[in-house]
């Protein structure tokens, strides 16, 4: 039987400076990273990456949004990072606006895994879609 793959991304959703926008970058960067993984880490094969990357003509699989708090980010990754490819997204200098000053903070924003549909899936069944 095929490995059919999909990229699953938990973007959390408890920080209310996260608006559409930077949920979209953030997403983005959470695919580049993982891609970036998985080509360059010897621990994976990227047979898989491309497996994922040539189900579609248009040279990337399907990538699954999720909503997620910063404590069911790190669970996930915490309870998969050594079985799936897998990576947290820091962002080093995430902006909040607090009035007139904009600060600049250290933040996880978001997490992605590359995952098997033959069984993984089911370690991604409790989270809502974005």
């Amino acid at each position: 039987m095929k490995d059919d793959f999909r990229v699953y991304v938990l973007v959390r959703t408890d920080m209310a400076s996260m608006t559409t926008g930077r949920i979209a970058a953030q997403c983005h960067h959470a695919s580049d990273a993982l891609r970036y993984q998985i080509l360059t880490k010897k621990c994976y094969t990227s047979g898989k990456y491309e497996a994922w990357a040539s189900s579609t003509e248009q040279g990337f699989g399907t990538v699954i949004i999720l909503k997620c708090d910063e404590q069911q980010m790190y669970d996930q990754y915490n309870l998969l990072a050594c079985r799936l490819p897998s990576v947290v997204v820091h962002d080093p200098e995430y902006l909040i606006k607090d009035g007139d000053y904009v600060h600049k903070i250290p933040v996880d924003t978001c997490a992605a895994f590359l995952v098997s549909m033959n069984g993984q899936e089911q370690y991604f069944s409790h989270f809502e879609l974005l």
